[in-house]
């Protein structure tokens, strides 16, 4: 993903006064965000006004499946990028044990309609809503993935997301959270690599630019890079409810760590979700991310899956 993150906003800006810390000034934005939780009449700030195009089927129960999967990963990928789902299909996401299931989000685009039916119709892991898919909808994007995972997985107890441009250690990935449940029942987590005084980019050439008038804080709150975090299907669940509360902002990562923030979520680093690609240390690592290519991901695997301990 990005160290340049963003955050969202539904709450009275924080006056401009110079004897605020920078801290201080995040912490009035948050509780004034809160203010929503307990009222019945919370005005909705941000509708979700699509509808499914594609669902997957024998994932969770809801849809098929005999039971819902200990763990589900929601891979978060561009319309077009066939071959890299391909590549995950037939490298890390390939054989997974009965307790983990994998399906792919995607957004929409017209000439890539045919070629998206003829691969839901062969693989049924497609989630697709009829929002473009284009970089400033992720996190359209990712509020569609935790509704369908919340609504359709309640069973479950976690929920990775993951970009398509990652390598997983499943077995090393399953140790962890297992090794959760047994210290913490299964609930709280909300993991990954952690950035801390991120702050948003005011300049308009910036890729990230947010407004003061969206944000008007020196730094984001603590969050988890997007592109690969773990958490936990009760925190899932209490962010799905808090979306429509909290207005968005185009970047997803920044926008999931101001809902944490605002639901009083503690944010967890782990560094083995590694923000930088590390294929030769997947062995160590939950996560590496910087796949260039489907061809590099299948080149890579073949170089580094015996590194992996079933």
């Amino acid at each position: 993903m990005h160290s340049e993150t963003s955050t969202d906003h539904n709450a009275t800006l924080v006056a401009t006064t110079p004897t605020l810390t920078p801290e201080e000034e995040l912490q009035i934005y948050i509780k004034n965000l809160s203010s929503w939780q307990g009222q019945n009449d919370s005005a909705t700030v941000n509708s979700h006004p699509y509808q499914y195009l594609i669902v997957p089927t024998k994932i969770c129960k809801l849809n098929g499946a005999v039971s819902d999967p200990f763990l589900l990963i929601v891979v978060k990928s561009y319309v077009s990028n066939i071959g890299h789902r391909e590549a995950i299909r037939a490298t890390w996401g390939k054989d997974l044990p009965p307790s983990v299931r994998l399906v792919f989000i995607l957004g929409y685009l017209d000439f890539m309609k045919s070629y998206i039916a003829i691969e839901s119709r062969r693989y049924k892991d497609i989630i697709q809503e009829d929002f473009f898919d284009v970089y400033r909808n992720n996190t359209v994007k990712t509020i569609m993935g935790f509704n369908w995972a919340v609504t359709n997985c309640k069973e479950s107890q976690y929920t990775f997301f993951v970009d398509d441009d990652y390598i997983v250690n499943i077995p090393k990935l399953l140790t962890y959270i297992k090794s959760h449940q047994k210290k913490n029942k299964g609930v709280g987590l909300y993991a990954g690599y952690m950035w801390e005084k991120a702050y948003p980019k005011r300049s308009h050439v910036s890729k990230w630019y947010v407004p003061y008038e969206d944000y008007p804080c020196k730094f984001w709150p603590k969050y988890v890079g997007g592109g690969s975090m773990m958490i936990s299907m009760d925190v899932a669940s209490a962010m799905k409810e808090a979306f429509p509360f909290i207005k968005p902002i185009f970047i997803d990562d920044v926008y999931i760590g101001i809902v944490a923030a605002t639901l009083g979520v503690k944010v967890q680093m782990e560094g083995k979700f590694s923000p930088d690609y590390k294929p030769d240390k997947i062995g160590l690592l939950y996560s590496t991310h910087g796949v260039e290519s489907s061809s590099a991901l299948m080149h890579d695997w073949e170089m580094v899956k015996s590194k992996i301990k079933k």
